[in-house]
């Protein structure tokens, strides 16, 4: 029969003799009713072979009958309830709510079922619910209806597991403790011994260190179970191993967000180791940060260094251009031109530089906005300086705008003027050309005529 009272949530099948629960039960008490029924019919035998005066084969047979129904009626009893048990096991947290109203109204339960086996199965769902107080009344009640319940394994186990769930770690240490002077441990009583030794009170170094020892014990049984894990994180801590510690906390959070069911033990201990280890995973934050900021740091200068034939690469100042001096090219002209060299070179260099004084005075931020005023008075004294601010602010637009108007005519007169001195100017050109070209027509006439009369007077 599996057991589920000393396993946790998230864990693997532990396989728990069955032997020792029903020595628990049979050592029960059990209802009125169930010890009527026993006697009723184991009577009615005897007073049928009394009445009958059977002798011989006959009345052995009866005897054996009477002798079968009284001691055999409780394991029937048990047939009967062992489908409702075996609901109980399977159930999950969901389930278990209605399944103890269920139990509770079943009337073979009610009649014939051991106080015992009662209180079990209760505490069975209490422990699935993840109601840890709940289970401890019923485990107490279980060992208080049982002859020698208090120091059953089973009922040890079950109990220091509830404890440990209701927030009760001492108690849950000292009854596993006393589980462990019987005989050996479980891993599951392992698993639970270790997270009630780091949870209690005023642990030395020694039991820290057997702590760790039986959670190392039970990750071997189990493997990465979510208590396990957070349980060898928080025992890290305490001993000093921060590393370790960040390690098995990380990998109990994985395992738990992947699990379907909740385990309030497990996210209990999470909590308590993320505390622990405030500090140091805050000084991981930081060294990390540091070093993201380093390597884009270095990749950003290899970035910006590039190749050489590249457009990335930066532009190196040119050298300027020497003019090859000769003897046709006077020295003035040579530092002229060696001066609008060094211009030219000069001037796609200052781009980068002004791109880079952009990158190192990025634009500050904006002021906070203002708090608004509180109260009525405040509110209208506030309207009633923004209407000022508005209308100085209208009437000094204003003013500009007439400022800019005029200094807009100003320059159009002045243009218009010049233009009018242009046209004068080019009226008078034309006029001295024109008086020019006719005076330059006759003389040009007469000496056509000079030269002719002399043609002829040195032909004759």
């Amino acid at each position: 029969m599996r057991e589920i009272t000393t396993r946790p949530t998230h864990c693997a099948v532990v396989e728990e003799p069955a032997a020792a629960w029903r020595a628990l039960w049979r050592r029960s008490r059990s209802p009125r009713w169930a010890m009527f029924l026993r006697l009723y019919l184991a009577g009615t035998l005897l007073l049928f072979a009394l009445v009958t005066a059977a002798s011989g084969p006959s009345l052995s047979a009866l005897l054996a009958g009477a002798a079968a129904i009284f001691f055999g009626t409780p394991t029937v009893i048990r047939g009967l309830l062992a489908p409702l048990e075996r609901r109980v096991l399977a159930a999950s947290r969901s389930e278990a709510s209605d399944l103890l109203g269920e139990l509770r109204q079943r009337k073979l339960v009610k009649l014939f079922a051991p106080f015992a086996w009662q209180s079990v199965q209760e505490a069975r769902l209490h422990l699935r619910r993840g109601d840890g107080k709940a289970a401890v009344k019923a485990l107490a009640e279980t060992a208080r209806q049982s002859i020698g319940g208090e120091q059953s394994p089973v009922l040890l186990s079950a109990r220091g597991y509830a404890h440990l769930l209701a927030g009760e770690p001492d108690e849950a240490a000292r009854l596993l403790r006393a589980r462990a002077e019987q005989g050996a441990l479980t891993p599951v009583d392992r698993l639970h011994l270790g997270l009630a030794s780091l949870l209690s009170k005023g642990g030395s170094r020694s039991e820290l260190d057997r702590a760790r020892e039986h959670l190392e014990a039970a990750r071997e049984a189990f493997g990465g179970q979510p208590q396990v894990l957070a349980g060898l994180a928080l025992a890290h801590q305490r001993l000093g191993d921060a590393d370790a510690a960040a390690s098995a906390l990380e990998s109990a959070e994985l395992s738990l967000g992947e699990g379907d069911v909740d385990d309030p033990l497990a996210g209990d201990l999470i909590k308590r180791a993320r505390k622990a280890l405030r500090s140091y995973l805050r000084s991981q934050q930081k060294r990390s940060r540091r070093r993201g900021r380093r390597s884009g740091e270095v990749e950003v200068d290899v970035s910006e260094e590039g190749d050489p034939g590249s457009d990335d690469a930066p532009v190196e100042a040119a050298k300027p251009a020497q003019v090859p001096h000769t003897q046709d090219t006077p020295p003035r002209v040579e530092a002229v031109v060696a001066a609008r060299v060094e211009a030219v070179v000069a001037a796609p260099s200052e781009a980068p530089a002004q791109a880079k004084s952009e990158r190192a005075d990025p634009p500050k931020k904006k002021d906070k906005k203002e708090k608004k005023p509180r109260g009525k008075r405040a509110r209208k004294q506030a309207r009633r300086e923004a209407k000022r601010k508005a209308k100085r602010e209208a009437k000094l637009e204003g003013r500009v705008d007439e400022a800019a108007t005029t200094q807009t005519a100003e320059p159009a007169s002045a243009d218009a003027r010049a233009s009018e001195r242009s046209r004068e100017a080019a009226v008078a050109a034309t006029s001295s050309a024109s008086s020019e070209a006719s005076a330059s027509v006759p003389s040009s006439a007469a000496s056509a005529a000079l030269a002719s009369e002399r043609v002829a007077i040195s032909s004759a």
